[in-house]
């Protein structure tokens, strides 16, 4: 299967949005850990919470989520200018990809992971 897609620099992506929602629109942020996912509502004038728990939400008060499972993998980033295309095989026991990294002097990133329940 062939298709088209979009990649974007997601590291550099977050700090243009951040300073974009912080510069242009008065975009408030603020960082904290929890004990509890109410704990992010408690201010009123909250009016968006971005949950990053991550495999946390095994277990997090507030959370729980039971179909949460960490998953085992490799990932490395190396230099590779000459990989322009994103490549992704899929199969019953293996995930593997290739992803160049956009406006990073060619970078590119190396993964494969589905060691399901294994951190």
């Amino acid at each position: 299967m062939s298709f088209t897609t979009l990649t974007i620099n997601a590291p550099a992506h977050l700090v243009w949005l951040y300073r974009k929602l912080r510069d242009e629109y008065g975009v408030h942020f603020i960082r904290r850990k929890l004990s509890s996912i109410q704990g992010a509502f408690l201010d009123s004038r909250v009016k968006v919470v971005f949950n990053c728990i991550g495999n946390g939400a095994i277990n997090h008060p507030g959370v729980k989520d039971p179909k949460c499972h960490p998953t085992r993998g490799q990932v490395v980033l190396t230099r590779a200018p000459q990989i322009k295309t994103n490549v992704m095989r899929h199969g019953k026991d293996y995930e593997t990809y290739i992803i160049p990294r956009p406006n990073s002097n060619g970078n590119v990133i190396l993964g494969g992971y589905l060691q399901k329940g294994v951190r």
